[in-house]
């Protein structure tokens, strides 16, 4: 970094450092997340729906799930309709490309619900994110160069 970026950093040991959604006893992760899986459940998300979410939120799953109130947009079930608003709102998404392949990794390895998800994640982000046409289509253009890239487009 000195030497590249001229830039003075100094080391940090990471193993002690807790992530966004990490905050509780390492030791039991099980019976914690099957907690985070029930607090899901009681705001009216499906089971196999619950744990995925304690899985991929943990301790935020108390947030994500605030958005239920809100509803569902059109085209998405529950679960994905509160994760994108969390994702946004709370995680600054901004962009389709960086919610369908980085937090979800529906790009790389959900192929089969993509296709069923990718207009109303791009719909509901253009509400969320006030986009207008232009900037809709720019996002749409940029998600499906992701999509193309990822599915090896330019080998076939």
């Amino acid at each position: 970094m000195k030497t590249d970026f001229k830039e003075q950093v100094r080391e940090v040991d990471s193993k002690k450092l807790q992530v966004s959604g990490g905050h509780f006893d390492p030791n039991n992760v099980d019976d914690t997340l099957k907690f985070y899986a029930q607090v899901a459940i009681n705001k009216g998300i499906a089971e196999d729906d619950a744990r995925d979410l304690a899985n991929r939120f943990g301790s935020n799953v108390s947030r994500v799930v605030s958005y239920a109130d809100q509803g569902v947009a059109e085209g998405l079930n529950l679960k994905e309709t509160i994760s994108l608003r969390y994702s946004v709102n709370e995680e600054m998404t901004l962009t389709p490309v960086d919610y369908l392949l980085r937090r979800t990794n529906f790009v790389l390895f959900h192929n089969d619900q993509l296709v069923a998800i990718k207009q109303p994640v791009i719909d509901e982000m253009a509400k969320l994110l006030n986009w207008d046409a232009t900037e809709k289509a720019a996002q749409t253009a940029q998600l499906d160069a992701a999509i193309a890239e990822a599915q090896l487009d330019y080998l076939k």
